[in-house]
């Protein structure tokens, strides 16, 4: 049985040119990004359109980069405290 893949592998992943792992990265973060989003913005709307802007732009200029850190930045934010690094 395979191990699953983290955040952090997918994100290197991606930075590497793996067009694979940028859009299951994508599909993995939307979800955090949202809640992330909808914490902030305490609007549906607002969050969803925000979501979409956030991983849009980063795809859309090819910036893996950024997508890599809003990775890094959402499993630090969701992860319990006690399991931080």
């Amino acid at each position: 049985m395979a191990k699953p893949i983290t955040l952090e592998e997918m994100a290197r992943q991606a930075i590497d040119g793996d067009r694979e792992a940028l859009e299951g990265l994508v599909r993995v973060l939307q979800v955090d990004i949202y809640g992330l989003s909808l914490r902030m913005l305490w609007n549906r709307e607002d969050a969803e359109d925000a979501t979409q802007e956030i991983l849009g732009l980063s795809v859309a200029a090819g910036a893996r980069e950024a997508v890599a850190a809003i990775a890094v930045a959402v499993e630090d934010a969701v992860r319990p405290e006690n399991d931080r690094r």
